[in-house]
């Protein structure tokens, strides 16, 4: 809680905690690191602000990363393979993000934003980045939007350069 994080070459796997990493009214600088196989969300950014860079968030079973009321830029990241139950499997981004040469792969959310999920009013920057093969409505009952990316009301997104492809929804069924 107010505090300045400056985490490099960093391996933080198999956590059962509510969140794998939390920070609140703080600043962060992440550079090659590694997040994955959490039991919840792997990295929960309140009202921060910084970088993160060259990192993984994967396989997580909540948010790869979740943004409220931050304001922080993704360069060079891989968020995949993570399950949102609700919305944004690979991010959550209920503040302002950028995101540059970073992918967003293999992520399902139940509700809306499989890749990525942004809430009323936000704003999201994506220059570089691929997103691609994610899921959303991932258990099937008919709700949810935006297997790739979920935008909301009044959201102010600048697309530059990307990739978006292959995003699906529903859930996937077993023949």
């Amino acid at each position: 809680y107010e505090a300045d994080l400056h985490i490099e070459q960093c391996r933080i796997t198999n956590m059962k905690s509510e969140d794998s990493l939390n920070l609140k009214n703080g600043r962060i600088l992440m550079k090659n690191c590694l997040i994955a196989n959490s039991a919840s969300d792997a990295f929960d950014n309140d009202f921060t602000s910084g970088e993160i860079r060259d990192s993984e968030f994967i396989n997580i079973r909540g948010d790869g990363l979740d943004l409220s009321g931050s304001t922080v830029t993704i360069v060079d990241s891989t968020i995949s393979g993570n399950r949102a139950f609700g919305r944004g499997g690979g991010l959550a981004n209920l503040g302002t993000a950028t995101i540059q040469n970073s992918t967003f792969s293999g992520n399902a959310a139940t509700y809306d934003g499989g890749g990525i999920y942004t809430g009323v009013s936000t704003n999201v920057q994506i220059r570089h980045a691929t997103i691609t093969l994610n899921r959303v409505d991932s258990d099937g009952n008919g709700t949810g939007t935006g297997g790739g990316i979920s935008l909301g009301t009044f959201d102010q997104v600048l697309l530059t350069s990307s990739i978006i492809a292959g995003n699906v929804w529903g859930a996937v069924v077993a023949e």
